[in-house]
């Protein structure tokens, strides 16, 4: 699959959510992603162009759930929707993972012009957030950012 994203310049503004899915591997849930970005930016101390609103699930970013379905119809990340029952009964999971394409695009144009240590806290909140469950992270959000 070919990408836009060799056409069109990349927004530096990606570079955050691209490098998280990068390193993350796979973020289950679109609640968790925003949570993830927020997280990057409030306790990571990461400089990012989204804006957070509080919204049903906490912080909320409707720029960054617009790049990551324009990323999705490019061909940079791919979702996969898995049945996933939750405390509101059964529904569709989207769980997030960057394509071929994607994952070279990281590697060869986003993290040489990312700096180490943005490099680490951003490895960091995914090693610590992603598999955490969605109740314990929400929880966690909620306690210590409340607007």
């Amino acid at each position: 699959m070919w990408s836009l994203r060799i056409w069109q310049p990349l927004s530096p503004r990606l570079h955050l959510p691209l490098t998280l899915i990068y390193y993350a591997r796979k973020i289950s849930g679109k609640v968790r992603f925003q949570k993830l970005v927020f997280l990057c930016k409030r306790e990571a101390g990461l400089k990012t162009d989204y804006q957070f609103d509080l919204h049903k699930f906490g912080p909320f970013s409707s720029e960054l759930a617009k790049d990551l379905q324009e990323l999705t119809i490019d061909g940079t990340i791919e979702i996969e929707e898995v049945p996933w029952v939750s405390a509101e009964g059964p529904q569709m999971l989207t769980v997030y993972s960057l394509t071929k394409n994607g994952i070279d695009l990281v590697e060869k144009k986003i993290l040489p012009k990312i700096d180490p240590d943005t490099r680490t806290r951003i490895k960091l909140v995914a090693e610590r957030y992603n598999n955490v469950s969605l109740d314990k992270l929400l929880s966690y959000v909620y306690s210590k950012y409340a607007q």
